[in-house]
């Protein structure tokens, strides 16, 4: 083996090396950068994640051509061939290229991140993970869906996490012998909610006669609580619900039922 010959080998080696030790430096300190951002809550950290992963496909890409040159193999070529490749991969994989520019579009625009409940496409659940390809959701019975970015392109996210109050909706049915109670049962149900500590007296509040159906009379009750907390609303509706009972039973009112009235001639 000649000179010229065993200091290209050793070029190349050399090369290789600190490739590989540029690129273990690069990793680390990616890693690094990402915990740091894990760790501030003020930054998304699905953005995080995807941004590292091209980061860390960006500097292989890189360091490939540099040994690829090394070995005096013509990257331009490469690259040509890379560039068709491209367009066969664009052509054979379009669902794949879509979900990963969902993704993108996914941790840029924010409908939703980490942690929300969400529904979307006849599923719902607690978002677990934001990935280039797929977002997986956690149903409320723990099981894990996973949903392809591409279909949050295409189809309306309901975000009930960013909810700003919770609808409380109800209708009280009450026999027709009460209707000359209605009035002030309205009044008074209205007043007790007006003053209750867990409604928004900044949202609509009705309290009104609705409807005159074939055994009852129903009064429409229509609020909005102040807490967004699933399990905590259910407390405070049961408790409202409780109170408007007690206020038709101060009024010596009744909730209606199915009845018929049978007429019978006495003459047969």
């Amino acid at each position: 083996m000649d000179n010229s010959n065993y200091f290209h080998y050793i070029e190349i080696i050399s090369t290789i090396t600190t490739c590989i030790i540029i690129a273990i430096i690069l990793h680390k300190s990616i890693t690094q950068i990402e915990n740091q951002i894990y760790n501030n809550k003020k930054i998304d950290n699905a953005s995080a994640s995807i941004i590292a992963q091209l980061s860390r496909i960006s500097i292989g890409i890189c360091i490939l051509f540099v040994i690829l040159k090394s070995f005096n193999i013509d990257t331009s070529t490469l690259a040509t061939f890379g560039g068709l490749s491209t367009i066969a991969i664009t052509f054979a994989a379009r669902e794949l290229l879509s979900n990963i520019l969902g993704g993108l579009i996914l941790t840029s625009d924010k409908s939703f991140k980490v942690g929300d409940w969400i529904a979307t496409k006849g599923v719902e659940g607690t978002v677990t993970h934001i990935g280039l390809r797929k977002t997986i959701l956690m149903t409320f019975d723990k099981r894990p869906i996973y949903v392809p970015n591409s279909a949050f392109l295409e189809q309306p996210v309901i975000n009930p996490s960013r909810m700003t109050n919770r609808r409380i909706k109800h209708y009280l049915s009450l026999r027709y012998e009460d209707f000359d109670k209605i009035g002030v049962i309205e009044k008074d149900i209205k007043k007790y909610l007006k003053n209750h500590d867990e409604i928004d007296n900044n949202q609509i509040v009705i309290v009104a006669l609705d409807k005159l159906n074939e055994n009852s009379i129903d009064i429409l009750i229509y609020c909005f609580t102040l807490t967004t907390d699933w399990a905590y609303f259910h407390s405070i509706q049961s408790s409202i619900l409780i109170g408007i009972n007690n206020i038709i039973k101060a009024h010596n009112a009744e909730f209606a039922y199915p009845t018929r009235t049978i007429l019978l001639n006495k003459n047969e």
